[in-house]
Order: structure tokens, then sequence, then C-alpha cells
């Protein structure tokens, strides 16, 4: 905090990820947080669910987030996201963390949390929602599909 870090972010295991996610990962996206949209009419969500992060809504206002907004979640940049990005543009802004904001009165504050259980960005997958007509975070070579632009 002393360096200007804002917040702890805890990336807690859902329960259920082990045995659900893979068998149904499109309806466990849909259902399982506020962004879920199995027509996807918010073309800017990745696919049909998207991860978020929960924060305390005092803080986010205090940081001038609002409920929903997307932001980056960026850690100590002395090796976050891994040593060298800053001679590595192109694999920092895969690596980065960008998800949407979610207001959660039961985050205390200073903590942000997102659940880890979510197919997270990969190379292809930024393609895919850099270049697919319809925007989705799915790769052209491999069919990956993740839930996090970056």
């Amino acid at each position: 905090m002393d360096q200007g870090f804002t917040h702890q972010w805890i990336t807690p295991k859902y329960r259920h990820s082990v045995h659900t996610l893979v068998a149904d990962l499109d309806i466990l996206a849909v259902w399982w947080g506020p962004y879920g949209d199995m027509y996807r009419h918010d073309k800017r969500s990745p696919w049909v669910g998207e991860g978020y992060v929960d924060i305390n809504p005092t803080d986010a206002k205090e940081l001038g987030i609002g409920d929903g907004d997307y932001i980056w979640v960026d850690a100590d940049p002395e090796d976050r996201p891994f040593h060298g990005w800053q001679e590595r543009p192109e694999e920092a802004k895969v690596a980065r963390a960008m998800m949407r904001a979610r207001y959660y009165p039961g985050t205390p504050r200073g903590i942000a949390r997102t659940f880890f259980h979510f197919p997270g960005a990969s190379f292809g997958s930024v393609v895919g929602h850099e270049t697919r007509t319809d925007g989705q975070a799915k790769s052209p070579t491999t069919g990956y599909q993740a839930m996090y632009r970056y």
C-alpha cells in the first residue's frame, strides 16, 4: 500500500469447478455470475459469460470504477505480469488481466476477488476477439474459448 497499490487480489477456487466446469462450461458460464447471457446481447462480453472481479462498492467509487466497467487488474510492475514484460509488449498484452468489475458489498474494503476457474485468455483467444466480426474471444486456429478478453 505504501507503494501506491490499492487492493489485495485474491483468487479462491470455486467449489465445483473441478467436476462441473469441464462438463457444462457454457451453462455454468451463463449461470455463474452477473454477466451471463446465452444470446450474448452485450458484444463486449468475450462469450456467453465472463470472468469478473468483485470489489467493494465504496472502494470502486473512490477509484472511479462503475459497476460493470471493464478494468485492468495489475500487480507489481517489477515482475508482473512476468519478468521482462517491458521488452515483450505483445506477450504482456495477453498476460494482463482485464475483466468487469462487479460491485459486491460482501467484499471487504481493500480486497478484490476473482474466482480462478474460468478459462483464461490465450494468444489465440486475443487474436480471436480482436479480429472476429462477432468479437468473441475464441481462437481462430484451435477453437479455444476464453472467458476473459486479456
